[in-house]
């Protein structure tokens, strides 16, 4: 793997660095000597999906969306401001119930704001919204098997939606 500590040190002024993700992407946590928190996201070129998500931060709305400060393509890389508070996965049972209500209307918020952008088929969009399925049907048969993968590593969030 790459070392992208000396790229972070020179785009932020930083104290500490901590690798956080190594999946698809690199994902790194870094303190910065003002006490700021930012995450940086190197985006790798063998990713396993056709990744459009900066593009999608200027389509979506904010309300729920981190703040993206600065992005690059060379090498590709986006820098967002730290959210306060935890995400589903971080959550036990007794925290999913207290914050349901925040979590469904935050998931029906981004259904409705993404329910209004206009895309080309269904599935994995290119970068001019272009879909890679003509149906959403074949779309969903195609991808049940590595989405089953990915979300058996994630029981939080399967057990979050069944306390909803």
């Amino acid at each position: 793997m790459k070392d992208y500590t000396r790229k972070i040190k020179e785009i932020i002024d930083t104290i500490d660095i901590k690798l956080v993700s190594k999946t698809s992407n690199i994902v790194y946590k870094v303190t910065t000597k003002k006490n700021e928190i930012y995450y940086i996201k190197f985006y790798q070129t063998k990713s396993s999906h056709i990744d459009n998500e900066l593009k999608l931060y200027d389509i979506l709305d904010k309300k729920y969306l981190k703040e993206v400060v600065e992005t690059s393509n060379n090498p590709k890389y986006a820098i967002f401001k730290e959210l306060k508070g935890k995400t589903i996965d971080e959550l036990n049972s007794k925290e999913i119930h207290k914050y349901r209500k925040q979590i469904i209307d935050s998931v029906v918020y981004f259904y409705e704001t993404t329910a209004k952008i206009k895309i080309n088929k269904y599935g994995l969009l290119d970068n001019k919204l272009n879909g890679t399925y003509k149906t959403f049907q074949e779309f969903i048969i195609n991808r049940q098997k590595e989405s089953q993968e990915i979300l058996k590593n994630y029981t939080i969030l399967n057990n979050a939606c069944t306390l909803i």
